[in-house]
């Protein structure tokens, strides 16, 4: 879960804004991204389910055997703020499928299949790229993977703190 946190605020807060203000060609920005955006998406395939059901399992074991359910430093029974960090983390998916991929994801690759085909042809790419639009992408990508930062990071805090 650290992993995955810190990988999407540390893309969206240090690496997206490098790329926005490079003088690198739009093609290089593009591939690189993909790499690291491919790369966060092995990170969120793996954390997200196995802490999602972790938080989930430990909310309905603690549920389970606790007789006098324990109140959090945040003032909520320990049970529910697990169950909440569970259930937070797995909204990631929805909102990523709804508002990452179509409006960030989707036109970056497709700007990105473009060029790579044109390179295959042996074509000049660099021209046909409009870095304008590419670093606003890349904006638009930033905030949306900044604002998914802030759901992993949430339900980090929310799943230590239930058992402090």
């Amino acid at each position: 879960m650290f992993e995955c946190t810190g990988y999407a605020i540390n893309t969206s807060s240090t690496v997206i804004p490098v790329f926005v203000t490079s003088t690198l060609p739009p093609s290089k920005v593009l591939m690189t991204w993909n790499e690291l955006f491919d790369r966060g998406a092995v990170f969120a395939k793996m954390t997200i389910p196995t802490s999602g059901v972790a938080y989930l399992i430990a909310a309905l074991f603690t549920h389970l055997t606790i007789s006098h359910p324990k109140i959090t430093i945040l003032g909520i029974q320990q049970a529910t703020q697990l169950l909440i960090a569970g259930a937070l983390l797995f909204t990631v998916l929805p909102f990523t499928l709804v508002f990452v991929f179509p409006h960030s994801v989707y036109p970056l690759r497709a700007r990105l299949v473009a060029i790579e085909e044109r390179m295959r042809l042996g074509e000049e790419v660099e021209s046909m790229v409009d870095i304008r639009a590419v670093r606003a992408e890349l904006a638009n990508f930033s905030s949306k993977n900044l604002f998914r930062a802030a759901i992993f990071t949430t339900s980090m805090i929310l799943g230590v703190t239930a058992h402090s």
